[in-house]
C-alpha cells in the first residue's frame, strides 16, 4: 500500500469520525430541547388544573354575590364587576352593597389553595424541573376599572375618565386587601378609561356594560432573579 493512498484512507477515518461526533452533538441537543419543551409543557398542564380547580371552587362561593359575573379564559380567572348601582354615581367609592359583596368575595379568595401553593408538594419530576430553572409559583390579582365615554362631571373632583377608572379598580383592591389576608405583593391595579370598551358606547345598555372593574386571577411559573 503506498504511502499516499494510506494518508487519503487516515483522513476519510478522521473525517467520519468527526462526523458521528457532530451527529451525536446535534441528536445531543435536539433530545435535550424535547425534554426541555416536555417539561415546560408539564408545568403549563398543571398551572390550567390548578387555575380550573380554582375556577370551580370559586364559582361554588360566589354564585349568590351580587354584581359578580365569573369566567375562566385563556389567561385566567375572570370576575367582572358591572352594574349602575356598584359604585356611587360619579364617582369611585363603593355602594353598600358592593362593599358587602367584595368583603365575601375578598374571604372567598382567601380561602382559595392557590395561594397556598407549596412547590415542595410538586410532582417529583416538577419539583426538580422547577428547581433546576430556578423558577417559583406567583399568582397574581389585578383589578382594571373602565368607563364609558361620557366626560365625568366637572363638580367630581376627578380630572377624566382615565383617573376615575383608575380610583374605582384601588377603592376594589382595597377592600379585597383588607378583607383577605392576601400578600399585598400579588395585587395589582390599572385604569384604563374608555379605551377599552366591550360594547358600543352609543347606546345606553353598551355604556353601562363599558363601566365595569374587572379582576383577574392568573398564576405562572417565573425565573426567580434572585437566584440567578
Amino acid at each position: 500500500m503506498s504511502r499516499e493512498l494510506s494518508e487519503q484512507r487516515a483522513k476519510s477515518y478522521w473525517l467520519f469520525s468527526f462526523g458521528d461526533v457532530i451527529t451525536l452533538l446535534i441528536t445531543f441537543f435536539i433530545l435535550m430541547i424535547v425534554l426541555n419543551k416536555t417539561e415546560i409543557t408539564q408545568v403549563q398542564k398543571w398551572t390550567e388544573a390548578e387555575l380550573d380547580k380554582t375556577y370551580y371552587h370559586l364559582t361554588q362561593k360566589v354564585v349568590d354575590f351580587e354584581f359578580l359575573d365569573v369566567k375562566r379564559d385563556s389567561l385566567g380567572i375572570w370576575l367582572k364587576i358591572s352594574s349602575d348601582e356598584a359604585f356611587e354615581k360619579g364617582g369611585y367609592h363603593p355602594s353598600d352593597q358592593l362593599n358587602h359583596t367584595l368583603e365575601q368575595l375578598a374571604v372567598s379568595l382567601g380561602d382559595l389553595e392557590i395561594f397556598k401553593i407549596d412547590t415542595s408538594f410538586l410532582p417529583p419530576r416538577l419539583y426538580k424541573h422547577a428547581q433546576q430553572e430556578s423558577l417559583r409559583w406567583r399568582v397574581e390579582l389585578s383589578m382594571a376599572g373602565h368607563t364609558d365615554n361620557v366626560p365625568v362631571a366637572t363638580f367630581s373632583g376627578l380630572k377624566n375618565n382615565w383617573l376615575l377608572s383608575t380610583m374605582r379598580a384601588q377603592s376594589v383592591m382595597n377592600i379585597l386587601y383588607e378583607h383577605s389576608g392576601l400578600e399585598k405583593s400579588i395585587f395589582a391595579v390599572a385604569g384604563y378609561g374608555e379605551h377599552r370598551p366591550i360594547a358600543d358606547n352609543e347606546t345606553p345598555e353598551g355604556k353601562s356594560l363599558n363601566r365595569r372593574v374587572e379582576v383577574r386571577i392568573t398564576a405562572s411559573f417565573e425565573r426567580n432573579i434572585k437566584e440567578q
